[in-house]
């Protein structure tokens, strides 16, 4: 993809350096490939390099993780990568 898209895939590390200096309170969530399926109710959010690929996940899913962090710093300022399952 780096080869392909190396023009969206420079404008999304500026704007993740940008908000990286900002001081602003953020959350960038990462993810593969996007469903309409029904919610699992159930995702893996890793920034440590263990989720590799194109993961699959809901767009239920993603919304809900988002909604949990405005009440949780636990990815304050953080990259996780979100793919279905626990």
């Amino acid at each position: 993809f780096g080869v392909v898209l190396r023009s969206e895939v420079a404008d999304k590390e500026a704007m993740e350096a940008l908000l990286a200096d900002s001081g602003l309170d953020w959350t960038v969530v990462r993810v593969g490939l996007l469903s309409d399926e029904p919610p699992h109710g159930a995702w893996r959010a890793a920034d440590d390099g263990s989720i590799r690929g194109m993961g699959k996940v809901t767009r239920a899913d993603v919304a809900a993780f988002m909604l949990a962090q405005l009440a949780s710093p636990l990815w304050l300022r953080r990259r996780p990568v979100l793919v279905s399952g626990a």
